[in-house]
């Protein structure tokens, strides 16, 4: 049997040597003229063996609760990213910490701008290829808002009624017909 015990466990590792020297019958040395009928093993080790092994134990505790610590850190800025920093308006709604008065403080923040500093930072913390792809299709999305709210009533019916053709033509006639419903809605008709 092979057992490791560290020099602060002396007691342990008497305690386990004695119970394995206890449990082999050991009923006479006939060469010593000795008999035994029980064995109690102690032990000890020096102050500097002591020493070494306490530095060691109190390094081995302090690296795992850093690790710890680390971990719960990098959980905590997870899901600010996750919930909190994964759209622009969450981001704001984020920053606004509950204070009302911070809103006109965010109007000045993003009407100065020409680049929404949430929708950079959603853009820049959205590593993720989902997050990337979301982001795309956000901004896609408001370019094509920009443009079809610009466009004349006339060039809005011809803009959705070739939408819902292109639709049609990918196999999506149930979008091509709620493209072609939505002409009243967009002031096409």
């Amino acid at each position: 049997m092979s057992l490791a015990f560290s020099v602060l466990e002396l007691d342990r590792a008497a305690a386990a040597i004695t119970i394995e020297l206890n449990g082999e019958p050991i009923t006479s040395m006939p060469d010593l003229h000795v008999r035994l009928d029980s064995v109690r093993v102690r032990l000890s080790a020096g102050p500097g063996a002591v020493e070494v092994a306490r530095s060691h134990e109190e390094a081995i505790q302090e690296t795992v609760l850093a690790e710890v610590r680390n971990r719960e850190k990098a959980r905590r800025l997870s899901f600010l990213r996750e919930h909190f920093l994964a759209s622009p308006s969450m981001a704001r709604l984020w920053w606004l910490n509950d204070d009302p008065g911070r809103l006109i403080e965010l109007a000045k923040i993003c009407g100065k701008n020409e680049q929404d500093p949430f929708e950079t930072v959603v853009r820049l913390l959205g590593d993720a290829p989902e997050a990337v792809s979301a982001s795309a299709r956000n901004e896609t999305a408001a370019i094509l808002e920009i443009f079809v709210r610009e466009l004349p009533a006339e060039a809005k019916k011809y803009l959705v009624s070739q939408l819902a053709q292109v639709l049609g033509n990918y196999e999506r006639p149930d979008l091509a017909e709620q493209m072609l419903a939505t002409m009243h809605v967009n002031g096409a008709s």
